[in-house]
Formats: C-alpha cells, structure tokens, sequence
C-alpha cells in the first residue's frame, strides 16, 4: 500500500485534532515541575500553567501566568550578610518592605510553621498595588545559611480559587543546602 499526500494529510489533521492545547492525548494537565533557584539554593514545585517571568530584579525564582492571576517570587537574604538576624526580624523587615508598597493593608498573622523540617513564618496581607486588589501570602523560611522569602500572590478576585495552589507552590519548598 503507497502514502499518498491526501492520506499523510488525514493522519496529520487527525493528530491534531485528537491532541489537546497541552499536546497530550489524554486531556490530563502535566503535573508540576521541579524549578531551582538561579543560585542553586532552593527548588518549588511549579505547576505547568506557570512560566518564568521577570517579576523582581533580585529574586532568585519568579513565576507566573497571567492568565490564572497567580505569581510567585523568591527572595534570599543571606545570613553571611546579616549581623544579628534570625527568622523574626527577617519576617518583620522583608513583611514592612512589602507593606510600604500597598495602600490600606490588611494583615493576618503570623502563622509559625515548619516547612521541609524548617522554621517558617507567614502572613497573609490584603491591600492595593496601583489601584488593584491584591491577597499575598508572605513566608520566610530559615535554613542554615539564607532566610527565603517566598512571596506569592493574586488578585482578590482570584485568591479564593488560587489559594489552595498557591499554598501548595509554598509548602513544596526545598533547600538543595
């Protein structure tokens, strides 16, 4: 039996057709990835709907989709470069720098936790950045040599449904030290 073009051209609609926008046959959304932080010293399970975006000039991993309304970014203070420090006063400091740059805020905690059997502390914050509704959840996480600021937030709109993955991206934290 020889190809002809007309039938090359009907299995190659068919592929397509039966292949969803994620190119898998199943229908199923890939499940999350492991990113690492652009120093090595962290990783977050990401899920496939969240690309890498330039979010803030110095995080060490930053996320998003623009569609869904959830970003996320990582910022590492080094305790090299701190005199004095522990995961109080990094929590306080990093959670007043963000407070700076929201209008009416709302704060709720802090929560004490343990993430990857390390200390964390974590806020959630409701205000408005440039005239939007934004909820954050703010965490800082202490390992032996950094304290981590996951910040990860959405619109207020958004946050009840992105809450649960949001939360998920946080506790997925891994310290590669």
């Amino acid at each position: 039996m020889r190809t002809t073009p007309a039938t090359l051209l009907s299995c190659m609609l068919l592929a397509i057709m039966t292949l969803t926008p994620s190119g898998n046959a199943s229908g199923q959304e890939e499940g999350p990835r492991t990113m690492f932080s652009m120093d090595g010293s962290l990783s977050l399970d990401i899920p496939a709907h969240l690309d890498t975006m330039e979010l803030h000039e110095d995080a060490v991993l930053q996320v998003g989709d623009y569609y869904s309304e959830i970003y996320v970014i990582v910022l590492n203070d080094w305790k090299a470069d701190l005199e004095g420090w522990n995961i109080g006063k990094d929590s306080y400091i990093t959670l007043g720098n963000l407070l700076r740059s929201i209008s009416a805020p709302i704060v709720q905690g802090p929560v004490m936790s343990v993430i990857d059997d390390l200390d964390a502390i974590q806020y959630v914050i409701e205000g408005a950045v440039d005239g939007k509704k934004i909820v954050y959840l703010h965490t800082t996480i202490e390992t032996p040599d950094v304290f981590s600021q996951i910040v990860a937030w959405s619109l207020r709109s958004r946050y009840e449904e992105n809450r649960m993955e949001m939360e998920e991206i946080v506790r997925s934290f891994q310290s590669t030290e």
